[in-house]
């Protein structure tokens, strides 16, 4: 016989569910902060691809090109792509900065010939950049009057390379952007692995004294394959090859999602072993491809393994919405409002994604995937805590 959600059990869940609902309504809903005029954003820029590791090597041939910069890649010939552009001294003597919104993978900066920043790595490391922010304050003593020339040097490695959105203007207020940014994309990245993390290795060991109820199981391995995805948006250098863990993440969202799926179906007490088992195989199919995929099909694989998944929800969100409108059907609506939650954030990351627009023309609010996902899934940690 199923074990019924208790009422109290209830109402803590409920309370957290109305608390990611308005939460992701208002990053749906999100503005992006309007910037002065004192604010300049780069657009037109002059490129070249090369092998040169520093300004002195470069050759002269440049080519001119408009921001943003994505390019999918294979086999990676040049190391470097650099950009070129220049501006007028600012008439105002407050410090400026220069803002960088998204990029793969490490960046570098120079203004006049002398180098300002950028992102760092540890020796033999590969600075990402992906997710997080870059700012990068430029001295006050290196402005000339007339023309000044920058120079941005973008690593190219294997897969997708982007240098998308690139401000200049006052630090005061570039700097409460990337403040604002590092903390909801960074910081609360990391603080989703820890939680995945700590929920996961708990679950697993109720299940060892639980043997029989797989809930625990499914749950505890579904909340460990999903930490790996928030420690690879919370880190600025990869902790190994950039192309293995890049594999390594994909692959741990589609052990998420199969988990997911199945920890739902016990959680509702439905039984679909063929189903089960069908999505199993096409989601093993998937992961082997991924792990030699090119990059023209990686990211088209990866959505065919989340549209899959998607799939089985649905189904999941149909009978639970019939059973949810019956009298004491707890379980059921916990799934139809998880299910909402879920739907808002996928909508609101997919535009975040695709909306190459936006990444060029303002600061974008990030994705939610980071703290909505581990909301949810501490309400089911919560209910199974209170079930044991």
């Amino acid at each position: 016989m199923p074990i019924e959600i208790k009422k109290d059990t209830w109402r803590l869940a409920n309370r957290a569910v109305r608390f990611l609902l308005i939460f992701l309504g208002a990053q749906c809903g999100f503005a992006a902060e309007q910037l002065s005029v004192d604010v300049e954003r780069i657009v037109q820029v002059e490129l070249q691809e090369s092998v040169a590791a520093s300004p002195a090597q470069l050759p002269a041939t440049w080519l001119d090109f408009s921001l943003p910069y994505q390019r999918p890649l294979d086999v990676v010939q040049a190391p470097y792509a650099w950009f070129r552009f220049s501006m007028a001294k600012p008439v105002s003597d407050e410090l400026q900065s220069l803002y960088v919104n998204n990029h793969m993978f490490g960046v570098q900066v120079w203004m006049n010939g002398e180098l300002v920043g950028g992102s760092m790595a540890p020796p033999g490391k590969e600075a990402t950049g992906w997710n997080l922010p870059l700012l990068v304050p430029l001295p006050q003593g290196y402005w000339r009057d007339g023309d000044n020339e920058f120079l941005i040097r973008l690593e190219l490695q294997r897969f997708t390379n982007v240098l998308a959105s690139v401000f200049v203007g006052p630090d005061s207020e570039l700097r409460p952007l990337w403040q604002q940014r590092q903390f909801w994309q960074g910081q609360m990245s990391l603080f989703s692995f820890y939680l995945c993390l700590i929920m996961g290795l708990f679950m697993l060991g109720l299940w060892v004294y639980r043997r029989h109820d797989t809930q625990y199981l499914w749950f505890g391995v579904s909340s460990l394959a999903w930490s790996v995805p928030m420690l690879y948006m919370a880190v600025d250098y990869s902790l190994i090859r950039h192309d293995w863990f890049l594999i390594l993440t994909l692959i741990a969202v589609n052990i998420y999602s199969l988990c997911s799926i199945r920890f739902v179906h016990r959680l509702m007490d439905m039984h679909y072993p063929r189903l089960e088992r069908w999505h199993l195989i096409a989601i093993v199919i998937v992961s082997l491809l991924q792990l030699f995929a090119s990059a023209s099909v990686l990211m088209p694989l990866t959505t065919l393994a989340d549209t899959l998944s998607l799939l089985l929800l649905l189904n999941v969100v149909a009978i639970s919405a019939r059973l949810a409108l019956q009298p004491g059907q707890h379980r059921a609506r916990l799934i139809v409002l998880m299910a909402f939650a879920a739907l808002l954030l996928f909508s609101h990351d997919v535009y975040e994604f695709f909306s190459v627009a936006r990444s060029n023309t303002s600061v974008g609010s990030g994705t939610s995937m980071q703290y909505a996902f581990p909301i949810i899934l501490l309400v089911f940690f919560l209910i199974l805590i209170k079930r044991f």
